[in-house]
């Protein structure tokens, strides 16, 4: 890896990790992924793994050794904090339609991924501040000093020191979910024993 690699990912999380991999996959090379833990770590989340992504995870070779050690959710049933409500039905496929699995095991399952693939992945490493020139950001720091890629990408999570140092969307055309799902009251739910097997 040369002392300044053509991208830099904060956070070896699924997000990082993914993009770490991704990016190899399709010639980049010398990819750089920091993080503050060292891995295994804890992280506060439900673990829930949509077919969305559980088809990342059999794109990056990863979804049999998850599927292995996750517990199956095959008919899911969410209530938002507004009341609204979904349900999915089963399909006949080899993804099932929600897995749950504790973080530390899944980041570690993908962040491994990507350093087979070839990312360099420096585990406690602290990204302080970025470096900005001119309003670009053209590095990182880290207690340890300063790197310049070419690019750069923020694969953490909320609240950090570079998701508060980068602008954000407004919210108007963003959909983080990836769709919109109607409206379904809790009244409306189908009995559970009504559900399709």
């Amino acid at each position: 890896m040369s002392s300044n690699p053509n991208v830099i990912i904060v956070g070896a999380g699924p997000s990082g990790s993914a993009a770490a991999f991704h990016l190899l996959e399709n010639g980049v090379r010398d990819v750089l992924v920091l993080d503050k833990a060292s891995f295994p770590r804890n992280k506060l989340c439900g673990g829930g793994l949509t077919r969305k992504a559980q088809k990342e995870l059999d794109r990056m070779g990863v979804y049999d050794e998850v599927a292995a050690v996750a517990y199956p959710v095959p008919k899911p049933y969410i209530v938002m904090p507004s009341g609204n409500a979904l349900y999915a039905r089963p399909r006949e496929e080899k993804l099932t339609q929600m897995l749950v699995l504790n973080r530390r095991i899944l980041d570690e399952i993908v962040m491994r991924r990507a350093r087979q693939r070839g990312a360099e992945v420096r585990e406690g490493v602290e990204v302080t501040e970025l470096v900005r020139e001119g309003g670009r950001c053209v590095g990182v720091r880290t207690r340890s000093g300063e790197t310049r890629p070419s690019l750069s990408s923020g694969g953490n999570a909320k609240p950090s020191s570079v998701a508060s140092a980068t602008p954000r969307p407004t919210s108007a055309g963003v959909n983080a979910g990836g769709g919109s799902w109607p409206p379904i009251r809790p009244e409306t739910r189908p009995p559970i024993d009504a559900w399709p097997a």
